[in-house]
Formats: structure tokens, C-alpha cells, sequence
């Protein structure tokens, strides 16, 4: 909370010696601190993380998007389509759903909208779009081990089903 945050810059003692040590604190440690979001490495915390993952699939940057993820990740799709389901790998899901909406899809896109973490886990409150689509979709990502470990997409399964090209 603010408060807990407040107090622990209060308890430095800011004399000349330790404003050096008060300036040292991180962004990320104070933001994690304020927001319930757990540092995983390189000051990075799971929000950031989750982040870093939306961004490079917006950019098509696959080759950092894989680093992000677990290759034993557990991926969950909602629904009743061709991409519902369990997928047990990142090879798997990654060959069988993004590789595959471009096939499926004009100009889809997605959005984060709204994170929330608590603790290892981050839930997404994201807007997706697509010729013919437009969405709201929820994501929830576990984070273990500085990389995403377990992803349940909670999209709006008769929309997509509605928009792909092919069943």
C-alpha cells in the first residue's frame, strides 16, 4: 500500500551519507512494493513481464516473445473452436494458435487494457480486434521462474468462432 511504502522511505535515515542508499531504490522494487506485483530478476516484475510479452507480439519480435515463456508452459483456450483446448508446450501452442491466426484472422490485434497482479499470477483485461471483431478478452498468466509458466485465455470464444475464416 502507499502507506507501507511511505514508511518504509521514512525509516532511511536521510542524512547526507544515506541519500546515495535512498536514491538507490528501484522503480520497479517500489512499484512492486506499492502494487502487489513480485520482482523476478533483472528488476523486472510480472506485470512488467506479461507486458514485455504483449509487446513483442505486437511487433511480431517471436524470437523474445519465446524467452518469456516456460517451453513446458501450460496453455489454456476457452471455447468451443478450433483453437479450444490445453496445449502442453510452447512449440505446441505456439505452432498450433499464433502461428496460426494470421490464416485465420485480418488484422488482429490485442490489447492490455487493465493488469492486475497478485503475486506470481497477472490477470489482463485486454481489447481485441480483427476484421469483423472487436472483444474484450481476459488473460491470465502464472509467472515461475522469471518466465510465463502457465496462460488461460478466457477470450470471447463465440466471437472468434464468428470472425475466423475457416472452422
Amino acid at each position: 500500500t502507499p502507506k507501507f511504502a511511505m514508511r518504509r522511505l521514512r525509516s532511511f535515515n536521510c542524512r547526507s551519507n544515506n541519500i546515495a542508499q535512498l536514491f538507490q531504490l528501484s522503480l520497479s522494487k517500489l512499484a512492486s512494493t506499492i502494487f502487489n506485483s513480485i520482482e523476478i530478476g533483472d528488476d523486472m516484475t510480472t506485470k512488467e513481464l506479461v507486458q514485455k510479452a504483449y509487446d513483442c507480439f505486437a511487433t511480431e519480435d517471436m524470437d523474445t516473445f519465446r524467452t518469456l515463456f516456460h517451453s513446458d508452459v501450460v496453455v489454456k483456450t476457452n471455447g468451443m473452436h478450433k483453437f479450444s483446448g490445453t496445449y502442453n508446450g510452447f512449440d505446441d501452442w505456439f505452432s498450433n494458435m499464433p502461428m496460426q491466426i494470421p490464416t485465420h484472422f485480418d488484422n488482429f490485434k490485442v490489447e492490455p487494457k487493465l493488469m492486475i497482479a497478485e503475486g506470481e499470477y497477472v490477470f489482463v483485461l485486454a481489447h481485441g480486434t480483427a476484421t469483423g471483431m472487436d472483444a474484450d478478452f481476459g488473460h491470465l498468466f502464472r509467472v515461475q521462474n522469471e518466465k510465463i509458466s502457465e496462460f488461460h485465455i478466457l477470450d470471447d470464444s463465440q466471437k472468434w468462432a464468428a470472425t475466423m475464416k475457416a472452422m
